[in-house]
């Protein structure tokens, strides 16, 4: 059996630490040569600070073993980590705010908690939650000060800032974890080609379309070369979005079945779903849209996105269906999903905005003009806070064609809503302001001596 010096000494080495760096200022570095030396016995005050510094139990550093406690609490992290994969993040979050709170945990088993809680949050659909969670995490991962990997705090990071809209936040998040994962010789990981795919795609709803393909000429032969079929599949999923969000649709469907072949690869249930949603949305955004097409396609990724995908993923199933239904003419059915939507992507911005505009066209369809209004109203609402972005300025633009049948003064205001998102900003206003002060002046006779 190993003593106390040993463990303590095998710990800190674990831990990357030297015998000054895990003394810091409470105690010596010569107070920790004794303690291993076995010439000196800790108090349970230094026990406390050194498993602090080391990530460990008291229980691993005094017996070499897991308490009943810590085998108890890894037994939860391990159910929440199941109930986030099978759709059940409200219950996970219940059970990790609750583990998060406990006194004395270790580290390693800390660290653990608070980033399963930041990804039930995010599934949760409570972005900011997510972000207040994993933004302490991801700055320690950025210095290596945890076993977690930084690739995959800054996808999951940055994914966040992406869904909230603040895609000035996701690109720098993208850009300084791609940065620390090659400085931490992650770059030929699954993760971290993962985190470059949503970096570009940062870049994209950005308005920088450029960079993003410069992005992918760079990553391409490196995904090739790693034979990381997730990591392609990432790239190749982007890469279609990018070319749908061009009109390019040939070229959007050819890049998405690649992502479709390297992922039928994996057992990744859930993104195979989501890419699924993600090539509806290119046949409806045809015009005409190919709805049949699109209707099989969410059929089959129905059961998948309602027991594995997060609120905002089940939100634009729900929406795709309205907009197929509404071609259809089925409009019961159409505004039913239309509502789920809506329901789904509160404090979602943009996602809630299309949802409340989808379910606008069906109620104008229904010849309801005045509750068809009243949706465009309230996904103004849902715009008002969000930050200057191209995203935010193509829902702006399909407010303002919308409002345009209720209220010319409106829509008028919505489409410089859609500039001022677009960062096209009326620079003229002093000197307008200044040539009606002078005419002004020129109405009014001068004094003459």
């Amino acid at each position: 059996m190993t003593t106390f010096g040993q463990r303590l000494r095998t710990l800190r080495l674990a831990a990357g630490l030297s015998q000054s760096e895990l003394a810091g200022e409470d105690l010596s570095a010569s107070y920790v040569s004794l303690m291993e030396a076995g010439k000196r016995t800790p108090s349970s005050d230094v026990i406390h600070q050194l498993t602090r510094r080391l990530g460990c139990s008291p229980a691993q550093l005094m017996d070499g073993g897991s308490s009943e406690r810590e085998d108890r609490m890894n037994c939860e992290v391990s159910f929440a980590r199941l109930a986030i994969e099978h759709g059940e993040a409200a219950e996970a979050r219940r059970r990790l705010e609750q583990l998060v709170s406990e006194e004395d945990l270790s580290r390693r088993l800390y660290d653990e908690i608070v980033h399963l809680l930041g990804v039930a949050c995010d599934r949760s659909g409570d972005l900011i939650s997510a972000i207040r969670v994993l933004l302490p995490l991801f700055e320690r991962a950025c210095s290596g000060d945890t076993h977690l990997i930084v690739s995959l705090l800054g996808l999951r990071l940055c994914g966040c800032y992406q869904d909230a809209g603040d895609l000035i936040r996701a690109v720098e998040v993208g850009e300084r974890a791609i940065a620390a994962s090659r400085e931490q010789g992650l770059a030929d990981t699954d993760d971290f080609l993962r985190l470059c795919a949503t970096t570009m795609w940062a870049y994209v709803e950005r308005g920088d379309a450029a960079h993003a393909r410069v992005m992918a000429e760079q990553l391409l032969p490196e995904a090739q070369a790693s034979g990381s079929p997730a990591g392609q599949a990432s790239l190749y999923w982007n890469l279609g979005a990018l070319a749908a969000k061009e009109g390019r649709v040939s070229a959007a469907l050819k890049l998405y079945e690649q992502a479709l072949g390297r992922l039928s690869e994996l057992d990744n249930t859930r993104d195979f779903a989501r890419l699924r949603l993600s090539i509806a949305g290119v046949f409806l955004s045809e015009d005409p849209p190919r709805t049949a097409t699109a209707m099989d396609l969410l059929r089959r990724c129905a059961d998948d996105v309602q027991d594995l995908g997060g609120p905002l993923e089940r939100a634009e199933w729900h929406w795709e269906m309205a907009v197929v239904l509404l071609h259809l003419g089925e409009l019961d059915e159409a505004e039913k999903h239309a509502r789920d939507s809506a329901s789904l992507s509160v404090g979602s911005p943009v996602p809630h905005a299309d949802a409340l505009q989808v379910l606008s066209d069906i109620l104008a369809a229904r010849g309801n003009s005045v509750e068809s209004f009243q949706a465009l109203l309230r996904a103004q609402d849902a715009l008002g806070e969000t930050g200057p972005s191209r995203k935010v300025a193509s829902e702006w633009r399909k407010i303002a064609e919308r409002l345009t049948a209720h209220d010319s003064t409106m829509a008028i205001a919505a489409f410089r809503q859609a500039l001022e998102a677009a960062g096209v900003r009326d620079r003229s206003v002093a000197n307008r302001r200044q040539a009606t002060a002078l005419r002004s002046r020129r109405s009014v006779p001068a004094d003459r001596p």
